[in-house]
Parts: structure tokens; C-alpha cells; sequence
């Protein structure tokens, strides 16, 4: 009994071979055992086989397909021993060969392929050329007298030989293929007059190609007008390492004076106090022209001032308190 995966995958290859034929063979199963198939071989062209039709049986175990089958060769045909199993890496003489994804189509187009040779394997018999041409010619006439094929094929049992299989490729004997002509290489022929004008090769080459480099132009090659574009910003000099620490030590000392004293802030603290908010480092020329002044010159006025009013204050507190003394300093002066 077929197991439920032979059955299913047996069943696939059935309507695939009637589908679309392999060629030079055909195959059914037995309407009662589909795991016993008969099968119909044409002799390949160019070989001694060739006007036979051979008659076999391939037997599949119910673990198939992941066990081959065993095959059988019935007509007589002078490479097969008729009825006997089959050496083949593609039979159960070699489970370790077998390849699960291996096809009845597969199985018998091997078959083909090694009866066309004349390797010694079991099941094969050495037959002369001359015996294999008699029985390719006879295959037919002993197929139809046998009960089994009758029952399996018996629309193939007419005196006309059965046509079965698709086309074969290998061309017959008296077939001369012509070789194949090679590719034309391609050429660039040049456009007629008449025809519309075609686009230059330098500008094809143009459109694909990277730019060249700007060559100088000669004396003879009309200068080439520039697009206009808006010239970038050139880019401040920067300041020497020790112009730039008295620039930041000189705007810090800024800030520092408009933060503690905000009424003696004039316009060379302002421009000090905007020079430490700006991000930009300033220039040489403008850190030489607006040097911030030293805080003596800065302060003069304030200091004066103080003394002054220390001299005042001094002055009255000696009146009031030592009033003998300051008057013998008057007198004597």
C-alpha cells in the first residue's frame, strides 16, 4: 500500500508527464498499484536502438521519493537482460545516490542516456551491434503479442509504431547543423545628408563624462565671460598669540570697570564693553587704532578729586581740633 507521500508525489509526476510529454518516452502507473509503472522508450537517433520501442516496469517502494525505485527492462533489446534488475546510481542497487528530488522523467531519461553507452554494469549483456539492430527492428511486433503490455498500452498495439514523447534535440545523422553566425560587432556608421542631424559624439561623451579642467585660454580663443556671482567675505587676519591676550585682557578690564563704576563710563569703555560682547576676534588694525587706555589716564580726574577732598577734610579737622597749632603754622607762614 502507497504511503500518503508516494501516493501525492506519484499522482504530480502522472499529470506532468501528460502535460507536457518528456522526450522520447511516456510512463503510466497501473490502475489498481500506483506504485508499479510501465513505461515506453523510443531508441535515441544516432544510436543503435534507434526505430525500436522498449517496453520496462519501474516498481517504487511506498517510501518514495525518499527511496528509488527498481527498473526493469522487458522487450529484449541486446544491452538489458530482459526482466531483470538494473544497475544504476538512480535504482535501489545505490539508496545512497538516490536523490529525493530525482523524477520518473528523470529516472528514464538516465535510462536512455546509459543504454546509448556500453558500460558494464548488473542487468546489462554484451549484444552485438548487428543483434541490437534486429531487435530495434522486431520491438514493436514482440511488444504487442505480450498480455500485460495489451492491458497497459492498448492504444500502442496497432501495426503502426507508437508515437509517443516529445521532440528530441539531438539532430539525426544526415542533419548538418550550420554553426551559429557570430554577433555582428557593432560600427558607427556616419548619418546620411538627407537625414536629420545627429547629435555630436563630443557631447554624448559631454553628458557621460566628468568636466575637464579649465585650460588658459590663447590669443587667438575669445575669452569666456564668467557668471556672475557674489565674491565670498575674505576672511579677517588674525591677530598674533600676544596681541590677542592683551586684547582680552584689555576688554575684560573693560567690563570689569563699567560693571563696578557706571558713571565714568565713556566712549572708550563703551567701545571696550562691545569689543568682550563680540564673538569676532578683532583685527590688528582695529585692536592698534581703539587700545583702551590705561586706567591712571582713566581715572585722573577721580583721583585728583579724592585728594582734594582729603586735603579739605584733613585741613578741617585740624582747625577744629588743634586750633593753637594751626594758628602758629598761620603766623609763621
Amino acid at each position: 500500500m502507497a504511503a500518503n507521500a508516494a501516493f501525492k508525489r506519484l499522482t504530480k509526476e502522472y499529470k506532468a508527464i501528460v502535460v507536457s510529454p518528456p522526450p522520447l518516452l511516456t510512463a503510466r502507473p497501473l490502475e489498481n498499484n500506483i506504485l508499479e509503472w510501465h513505461f515506453l522508450l523510443h531508441g535515441p537517433p544516432d544510436t543503435l536502438y534507434h526505430g525500436g520501442v522498449y517496453w520496462g516496469k519501474l516498481v517504487f517502494p511506498p517510501q518514495y521519493p525518499y527511496k528509488p525505485p527498481s527498473i526493469r527492462m522487458l522487450t529484449p533489446n541486446g544491452r538489458f537482460k530482459p526482466g531483470d534488475r538494473i544497475c544504476l546510481s538512480m535504482s535501489d542497487f545505490h539508496p545512497d545516490t538516490w536523490n529525493p528530488a530525482w523524477s520518473v522523467a528523470t529516472i528514464l531519461s538516465g535510462l536512455l542516456s546509459f543504454m546509448a553507452t556500453d558500460e558494464v554494469a548488473a542487468g546489462t549483456v554484451a549484444g552485438t551491434p548487428s543483434q541490437r539492430k534486429a531487435l530495434a527492428a522486431t520491438s514493436h511486433a514482440w511488444n504487442r503479442e505480450q498480455k500485460v503490455y495489451k492491458e497497459v498500452f492498448p492504444e500502442f498495439c496497432s501495426d503502426e509504431k507508437p508515437v509517443f514523447g516529445g521532440s528530441y534535440d539531438a539532430p539525426p545523422k544526415d542533419v548538418v547543423v550550420a554553426p551559429s553566425a557570430p554577433a555582428p560587432v557593432p560600427t558607427r556608421t556616419p548619418a546620411p545628408a538627407s537625414s536629420s542631424p545627429a547629435v555630436p559624439v563630443e557631447s554624448i561623451a559631454a553628458a557621460t563624462q566628468p568636466p575637464a579642467p579649465t585650460s588658459v585660454p590663447d590669443a587667438t580663443t575669445a575669452p569666456v565671460t564668467p557668471a556672475a556671482t557674489t565674491p565670498a567675505p575674505a576672511p579677517a587676519p588674525s591677530a598674533p598669540a600676544g596681541l590677542r591676550a592683551r586684547t582680552v585682557m584689555t576688554a575684560h578690564a573693560a567690563a570689569d570697570a563699567v560693571h563696578c563704576h557706571p558713571p565714568a563710563r565713556g566712549a572708550a569703555a563703551a567701545a571696550a564693553a562691545a569689543n568682550a560682547g563680540s564673538v569676532t576676534t578683532p583685527s590688528v588694525s582695529a585692536v592698534t587704532t581703539a587700545a583702551a587706555p590705561s586706567p591712571l589716564v582713566r581715572y585722573k580726574w577721580l583721583v585728583v578729586a579724592f585728594l582734594v577732598w582729603c586735603y579739605l577734610f584733613v585741613s578741617r579737622i585740624a582747625v577744629r581740633f588743634f586750633p593753637q597749632a594751626t594758628a602758629a603754622s598761620s603766623a609763621a607762614a
